[in-house]
């Protein structure tokens, strides 16, 4: 029985080396057939980045309409409805990426106010009639700028400051009138008139002194080892920045001075031609229905409904494509039908029939085809005939 096991090892052991060798010979082939890593990284190392589009160009009809969305933004600034600025401004920038009027309101929203103004301010009183549009573009130079000063005092509100309330103006406080201002020295200024004077009548008539050099009457007098020195020896006495010609002489027979020119203080500097960065697009000229709009705006503000659906109506019927005051009529056609609806109701509700009639009336005049208004004013019409006839 062993001998018969022992029989078989050389066999088994064949058969292993067999396997081992197949292993052997079977690894390197797997290696070749795996895909190797760097080469799978070349494409997108390779890859061309994608162009971005070329930025919008606003039509000039769409410039004139980013506008108006714009300035409609100042008002919902003004009344301190900032979620709904923020949407406006993102629809004006989209139709005009470049109106400079939104771009300042969406600064003025997000950035830190006391760190653009800077914290060196001074106080100031606001006056009767005033407001912070008109305060910034006194003091900042910039009337649409009003946001980020009503931020740099706290103020949530801006058209809702009263007058006497104190502020804090961003800067120095400028000079009174009264105050003397001083100008800065300029190095090339022409020197006084006496002085000229004494200048021509030494070049007129020199007159000889010890020494031979000319002289103005406050100048000291030369020593004899100064007028024997050379002229090359000689200091320079007169300051870059003076006018006055120097006037060289030589020791023996006085000679007559040579004048020197000394070019014009009102004498332009040479221009240079540098390329300008370029300024900011200017603004395209309102239109007849822009004004109507801003008119609108500006009653809408106020409280006056029925003048500002008025404007916004005139601004329509001028520019059929001015979106913006049609959508704005139409929510003060809504708030104007809302406000009489509002002033019948109650009045029926005190029982003034009457009252409550005549405000029917008044949003009938406004609103003929108004259904409802139809219905309650009739119907306080029959309560009230009801009440008469009782008594």
């Amino acid at each position: 029985m062993t001998e018969s096991r022992i029989a078989c090892w050389p066999g088994r052991l064949a058969l292993l080396a067999c396997l081992a060798l197949a292993a052997c010979l079977s690894l390197p082939q797997k290696d070749a057939e795996a895909p190797p890593a760097e080469p799978a990284a070349e494409p997108s190392q390779e890859a061309a980045p994608e162009e971005l589009p070329p930025p919008k160009i606003a039509t000039p009809a769409e410039q004139q309409q980013a506008q108006r969305v714009a300035l409609k933004v100042a008002d919902l600034l003004e009344a301190g409805r900032i979620e709904e600025a923020r949407v406006e401004i993102e629809r004006a920038l989209e139709i005009d990426p470049a109106n400079a009027l939104a771009e300042s309101f969406l600064q003025q929203l997000t950035v830190d106010p006391l760190e653009v103004l800077g914290s060196e301010s001074f106080a100031y009183t606001v006056k009767p009639g005033e407001s912070l549009s008109k305060i910034a573009g006194r003091f900042m130079g910039d009337i649409f700028q009003f946001y980020i000063l009503a931020r740099y005092n706290g103020i949530e509100v801006p058209r809702r400051v009263p007058a006497g309330q104190v502020i804090r103006i961003p800067g120095e406080r400028p000079a009174t009138p009264e105050r003397p201002v001083s100008k800065p020295m300029q190095a090339d200024h022409r020197p006084a008139e006496p002085e000229r004077a004494g200048v021509e009548a030494v070049e007129r008539e020199p007159a000889p002194v010890e020494g031979g050099v000319g002289r103005a009457s406050d100048e000291r007098l030369p020593t004899a080892e100064e007028a024997a020195a050379p002229e090359s020896a000689m200091p320079a006495e007169a300051p870059v920045e003076s006018a006055e010609p120097t006037i060289a002489t030589h020791s023996g027979p006085p000679v007559e001075a040579e004048v020197v020119t000394v070019p014009a203080i009102d004498q332009s500097p040479a221009v240079v031609d540098v390329a300008a960065p370029p300024g900011p697009r200017p603004l395209p000229e309102p239109t007849p229905s822009d004004l109507a709009f801003q008119r609108g705006l500006r009653e809408q503000a106020q409280g006056n409904n029925l003048a500002a659906f008025e404007a916004f109506e005139s601004a329509f019927s001028l520019d059929p494509s001015n979106r913006e005051a049609r959508s704005n009529a139409d929510l003060m056609h809504k708030e104007i039908v809302a406000e009489y609806t509002r002033r019948a109701r109650a009045a029926f509700a005190r029982q003034d029939l009457q009252g409550s009639i005549d405000a029917w009336n008044e949003l009938l005049a406004f609103d003929p085809d108004n259904d409802i208004a139809q219905l309650e004013r009739q119907k306080a019409r029959v309560l009230q005939e009801r009440i008469k006839s009782i008594r």
